[in-house]
């Protein structure tokens, strides 16, 4: 499939402006994008290159470099997409001052197993998975809130 047929398909129609808007580029880029070039012999001919074309292209001039990675390009697009997907699933706190306390007093209750585990002599796995976790609620409590100051725009 083309770029542009991949861009017609997943940019809806009702959608041209918000995604333009989104980008901060003219509205008649995003409807170039996703029209068919005139010829092979003139794939620009719509306007400029969509970023799905010019990512298509440093992929494949990456290949073509020597000790190019262009899977490292593929890697990265992959990992913002799971992040994009776990951010919606994310609820932030909706205002609630209880969701907020019970989520404040969870992080302080981990932080401290967390500190007290590492005032140990030994560094066991333990140590290490209560701090991985104490990370973890840490990043989450932080992209609730997030989500609220989001929805606050």
């Amino acid at each position: 499939m083309d770029a542009w047929q991949t861009l017609k398909e997943a940019i809806p129609d009702g959608q041209l402006k918000a995604v333009a808007g989104r980008m901060r580029i003219s509205y008649d880029y995003v409807c170039r994008w996703r029209r068919e070039p005139l010829s092979d012999e003139s794939p620009l001919a719509t306007g400029q290159a969509s970023p799905l074309s010019r990512t298509c292209e440093l992929m494949d001039t990456l290949e073509l470099t020597k000790d190019g990675r262009p899977e490292l390009i593929l890697h990265h697009i992959q990992l913002h997409y799971q992040l994009l997907v776990n951010a919606r699933r994310i609820q932030g706190f909706n205002g609630s001052d209880r969701a907020r306390t019970e989520a404040a007093s969870d992080l302080l209750r981990q932080a401290t197993a967390a500190i007290c585990a590492l005032n140990e002599e030994n560094l066991s796995e333990e140590t290490v998975r209560q701090l991985v976790q104490l990370r973890d609620a840490t990043d989450l409590a932080m992209l609730r809130v997030s989500k609220d100051l989001n929805a606050l725009k």
